[in-house]
């Protein structure tokens, strides 16, 4: 298989070419760039004009705003998801830095060619507002999260987010970078999570996170989220509740 048939097979797999006619995703195969990139390589700064959109294929990546004294991660990009997309329609500077959690591979699209490929197929529109809005849906709720809830809520939605085996997830990032992103310091991130394991909600073995009442606290979470009750009207809610404020 050529290099030219590979990205197109890539392109085929992705969620935001998902739908495309066949000679648009062609097209924009043909105008992609493969970035093969180790761990902890930046794969842009902050202040650099953006030309293009990048799509991860493989790997893991960090989106943080950089700071003189300690950066702010705004989220993880994982494959399939794209980035660069909403400040290249503006003509404006990054105001993100991305750097590689692993070794990864990425395409890169030219501005040009994207709009090219509007222009000929509207369902690709759809995928990249779609992809958008997504990230706006995300940016509210870690507004909400940092705003409105306490370290320990905090810490209990993310690891409630997190994929499981049975009752178990595996936090696949470093501590320092999961408290960024929650709004937390390192020790105020440390302190939430001995708490839950003093309550007992939690074991912690190295990287692994043992959710011990995980299905009461998502039953809780989907009350606070979509019914016009508050938690403390809904008995399991109410019962999480106390647990988690007694800590």
């Amino acid at each position: 298989m050529g290099k030219l048939q590979e990205v197109e097979e890539l392109l085929s797999h992705l969620t935001l070419f998902e739908g495309l006619r066949p000679d648009v995703r062609g097209e924009l195969a043909q105008a992609s760039v493969r970035l093969r990139v180790q761990k902890n390589d930046m794969i842009l700064h902050r202040d650099e004009q953006a030309r293009g959109l990048y799509v991860l294929v493989i790997g893991q990546v960090k989106i943080s705003i950089p700071s003189q004294q300690r950066e702010k991660v705004i989220e993880f990009i994982g494959p399939g998801q794209a980035f660069g997309e909403a400040v290249m329609f503006l003509d404006h500077p990054y105001l993100i830095n991305a750097q590689a959690l692993s070794d990864s591979l990425l395409l890169w699209i030219d501005k040009r060619d994207i709009e090219r490929a509007l222009e000929q197929d509207p369902r690709f529109a759809l995928q990249l507002l779609k992809g958008l809005s997504q990230r706006f849906e995300t940016l509210l709720l870690d507004i909400e999260e940092v705003n409105l809830k306490t370290a320990v809520e905090r810490v209990v939605g993310y690891l409630l987010s997190q994929p499981y085996e049975g009752d178990e997830t595996v936090l696949k990032f470093n501590k320092r970078m999961i408290a960024s992103k929650l709004g937390l310091t390192p020790e105020t991130f440390s302190r939430a999570l001995n708490q839950l394991k003093q309550s007992h909600l939690i074991s912690v073995h190295g990287s692994k996170v043992q959710m011990h009442e995980r299905s009461e606290l998502m039953s809780a979470q989907a009350v606070v989220q979509t019914s016009d009750q508050t938690a403390s009207g809904h008995p399991v809610a109410n019962s999480v509740d106390r647990r988690l404020h007694a800590v």
